[in-house]
């Protein structure tokens, strides 16, 4: 199953029919505890940044809080020559045996607060979307 935190891309979307359910976050402990193999992808920029990996824990810290799954981190990394380096959304094609949930939220702000360094990930806000097809007859 690939798993994307709040992006998808065209080069993500299979040939032919998609489906897109909406889950509650009751179902994702099942949906991901069966699963098998995760891979995961984040838009970090082209650079990662403090910002970027602090937004990256709240959404880890978010997802456990709102359904009691707690993501290993290392899902949205590769490791190639001794380097770690984030796994590009671009990669991941939703295949009929390998569905996308994908992740959404949104942000929250204190009054006052600068958009640019105080906006925090609201967990209320996670919404579920698994994103399938079925194989070609």
């Amino acid at each position: 199953m690939f798993l994307s935190f709040g992006d998808i891309c065209l080069d993500n979307l299979p040939d032919g029919d998609l489906q897109i359910e909406t889950i509650d976050a009751d179902s994702v402990e099942g949906l991901l505890g069966n699963a098998g193999k995760i891979l995961g992808a984040f838009d970090f920029g082209p650079v990662p940044s403090d910002k970027a990996s602090r937004v990256f824990g709240e959404i880890l810290s978010a997802v456990t809080l709102r359904t009691g799954v707690t993501v290993d981190p290392t899902v949205f990394f590769s490791r190639s020559e001794g380097l770690e380096f984030p796994i590009p959304i671009q990669i991941l094609k939703i295949t009929p045996d390998r569905p996308m949930l994908c992740v959404s939220y949104c942000f929250t702000l204190e009054p006052g607060a600068s958009i640019f360094s105080d906006a925090k990930v609201a967990p209320d806000t996670l919404q579920f979307r698994l994103l399938s097809c079925k194989a070609n007859p």
